[in-house]
């Protein structure tokens, strides 16, 4: 379990910022046609209204997988963590 430890914390902390990312696309892609929204920043031609609600589903279901996919890798290192916390003699005496 000690050699899973830096790649479940790497990926853990990689799902995150995936998520995070997910979750900035989905809420520019909800305010792009709101007032909100500087006009500035809106590209010439538009994008039509059904095309930006597809993009945050996507981007939402996605923000939910990923989050909930860091989460469980989250909490699998935690519990690695604290199974192997105790002194090399414990560990091999639980684990045979």
């Amino acid at each position: 379990m000690l050699i899973l430890e830096p790649k479940r914390a790497a990926a853990t902390i990689a799902y995150s910022m995936l998520t995070v990312l997910a979750f900035a696309v989905c809420a520019s892609a909800l305010l792009y046609h709101s007032t909100v929204w500087p006009p500035q920043w809106r590209l010439y031609g538009g994008i039509p209204p059904r095309t930006t609600s597809i993009v945050a589903v996507i981007a939402g279901c996605l923000a939910a997988l990923w989050l909930t996919v860091a989460t469980i890798n989250g909490r699998r290192r935690h519990i690695a963590r604290s199974e192997c916390s105790f002194p090399q003699g414990m560990c091999l005496e639980r684990w045979g």
